[in-house]
């Protein structure tokens, strides 16, 4: 997990969003795979956060990124 972290900072220093933002879902798919959901909570975030400094805030993939990511956190204050 770190390493994703790592490699989307990375993506992220040279501009390339979206393949930060690709990295954060595969970090977030291996998180919620293995119980870890505030984790890939926090990757969903990130990769939100991506979109918008793309200015791609208003895209289909970043509306519905913001969805999964107000499903999650009701479902995990339920716990």
């Amino acid at each position: 997990m770190d390493k994703f972290l790592e490699a989307s900072k990375l993506y992220g220093k040279v501009g390339n969003v979206f393949d930060a933002s690709y990295t954060l879902f595969k970090a977030a798919d291996f998180s919620f795979g293995r119980g870890c959901d505030r984790f890939g909570l926090g990757a969903l975030e990130y990769a939100l956060d991506c979109h918008k400094a793309a200015g791609k805030e208003k895209d289909r993939k970043a509306v519905e990124l913001k969805k999964k990511i107000k499903e999650l956190k009701e479902k995990l204050s339920k716990k």
